[in-house]
């Protein structure tokens, strides 16, 4: 089985200047705040194993997840109060694992 690109966007304003959103969002213990879980994709409990701050890009970690399976995560590029991108990879979900080899992401912040 051939897996394909999915390709996701979703915009949101914030009342709040970029570099404060940017420093929430960049922010270690964020995760467990935002990723509560929704439908199948379970919440996020946590995090370990992290290398480097996490608003430098290289900086790793482990995303525990309240099914007990996790995931890692990497910074790639990462400007405070301009964008924010990461990758997510090494899925133990047995079905996730099957059905997604990896995922990146990114946030861009712009003024209104």
């Amino acid at each position: 089985m051939s897996l394909q690109p999915v390709a996701v966007t979703r915009s949101i304003v914030l009342r709040v200047p970029p570099a404060e959103a940017f420093d929430f969002l960049a922010g270690a213990d964020v995760l467990p705040k935002i990723l509560k879980g929704h439908g199948l994709l379970p919440a996020v409990t946590g995090t370990s194993e992290q290398t480097g701050p996490w608003d430098e890009p290289g900086s790793k970690r482990l995303i525990h997840l309240s099914d007990r399976t996790t995931v890692r995560e990497e910074v790639l590029r990462a400007e405070r109060g301009v964008y924010f991108g990461y990758h997510v990879w090494d899925y133990t979900h047995p079905l996730f694992s099957r059905l997604v080899d990896h995922a990146r992401g990114s946030f861009e912040f712009r003024p209104e």
